[in-house]
């Protein structure tokens, strides 16, 4: 869920962050930290066949393709087709992040999906940006959410725009120094 307002309606929002390293991944690799996880089933899980452990949702979820690709009824098909995407784990991209104006509060991490991180992909691979991660020489980004009740699509949209002038992540050495000792992700889920 987005901000809202005193009364509880959603409301739009601009936010200043920084993407940053994640050092648990490795020094030059890029930040982004795919995750697959279950929403529909009372509470989000994380999927466990993505780190070779037993999945008896992706288990099911695989039969179900099987039996889609095996019947011949279209109308069947269809249907069966609709309850396997239930099963199906979503994909979502992970990155440390500081939001800018609440440095104090320490590294967070972003969730988000996966046509959000081909946005942020492409200003990555824009060469008027360079290393947009770089901790002395990296760009903020601009993020926008307009919330589902806003928008024609009935779903939520968020926009991407980087700034254009590259900034140091901080000059604080609390901050640095939290930056620096990021926690690892994985180890929250486990």
């Amino acid at each position: 869920p987005g901000p809202t307002d005193k009364s509880g309606t959603p409301t739009e929002a601009k936010s200043v962050i920084r993407i940053l390293p994640n050092f648990h991944i490795g020094k030059d690799e890029l930040p982004f930290l795919p995750v697959d996880f279950y929403y529909d089933f009372g509470r989000t899980w994380l999927s466990p066949s993505q780190f070779d452990e037993p999945d008896a949702i992706a288990d099911f979820y695989q039969e179900l393709v099987k039996q889609y690709r095996a019947e011949t009824d279209k109308a069947r098909n269809k249907e069966l087709w609709q309850m396997s995407l239930k099963f199906k784990p979503k994909d979502r991209i992970c990155v440390p992040v500081l939001v800018r104006g609440e440095e104090d509060k320490g590294v967070k991490f972003w969730w988000f999906s996966k046509k959000l991180y081909q946005d942020i992909k492409q200003i990555t691979e824009d060469s008027d940006y360079g290393n947009i991660f770089d901790l002395k020489k990296g760009h903020d980004i601009t993020v926008s959410y307009k919330p589902k009740e806003l928008t024609s699509t009935g779903y939520p949209e968020i926009s991407v725009l980087p700034k254009p002038k590259p900034t140091p992540v901080s000059d604080d050495s609390e901050v640095l120094n939290a930056v620096k000792n990021m926690p690892n992700i994985l180890e929250a889920f486990t």
